[in-house]
């Protein structure tokens, strides 16, 4: 079966492609992408009869390429490091899927179940709602030390990291100090709109004023802070900003 991989987490990829080549010998592996764009010209050009697909990628989510497409003729396997609530909604879906950190037996029994079933089809393209993560509650709670706030997501500014815990900048200029690590949050409202532009820094696009371009990238925010864009999420920010 012809395969292709789409996943932007290096360490992620060449553990699937290793499993792949190892226990799965009737896979043959025909292109590797680590971005929607990547994964939209790949099925195009490859015709694949099956697809290894991360959820979170850096120019938006593996929901967003199948939306993209016009049919969904193969076998589809997403990979996924989301919550107990959405592998809820997978396995309710009788969705195909990896979760994340993974093992070879993971692999070949997602393989194995994807072979016994005809392509997903179009009846993908109708489950995707229902997969992805619900915007509608945007009221989120905000674990410290001492207690839980609970705050609306428009009312964020940006989150920055500070070592295992993560500092919320809100509107009203007041700060939040969470117990909970950067990575969470951007999990958590990368559906509400915030994009991670730096390493430390997750940001509300709602709340950006102005995007500068020179020896550093930055972006302004509506309360005049400056915040650095890397250079790795340059072209991800500029295109997310272009959708929102």
């Amino acid at each position: 079966m012809k395969t292709l991989i789409i996943e932007d987490d290096t360490g992620a990829l060449n553990r699937l492609r290793a499993c792949v080549d190892h226990f799965c010998p009737q896979l043959k592996v025909a292109g590797e992408g680590r971005s929607v764009a990547e994964g939209f010209r790949l099925i195009h050009e490859k015709t694949p009869d099956l697809v290894f697909l991360d959820i979170r990628l850096p120019d938006g989510t593996g929901f967003d390429l199948i939306d993209k497409l016009d049919s969904v003729n193969f076998h589809l396997i997403f990979i996924t490091a989301y919550d107990d609530y959405a592998i809820k909604a997978f396995e309710y879906n009788a969705v195909h899927y990896i979760l994340k950190p993974f093992l070879p037996e993971d692999i070949v029994k997602a393989v194995s179940r994807a072979e016994r079933q005809d392509p997903v089809g179009v009846t993908i393209k109708t489950l995707i709602p229902s997969l992805r993560p619900s915007v509608k509650a945007t009221k989120i709670a905000i674990p410290s030390v001492t207690k839980i706030n609970y705050i609306h997501t428009a009312d964020i500014l940006q989150c920055e990291s500070d070592g295992p815990y993560t500092v919320l900048y809100l509107e009203d200029g007041s700060q939040l100090i969470s117990t909970k690590p950067l990575k969470e949050y951007d999990t958590l409202l990368e559906p509400f709109g915030f994009y991670r532009i730096h390493r430390s820094h997750l940001i509300n696009l709602d709340k950006v004023s102005e995007y500068r371009k020179g020896s550093m990238d930055a972006v302004i925010l509506k309360d005049g802070t400056v915040i650095e864009v890397s250079r790795k999420k340059r072209k991800g920010f500029l295109l997310a900003m272009s959708l929102h």
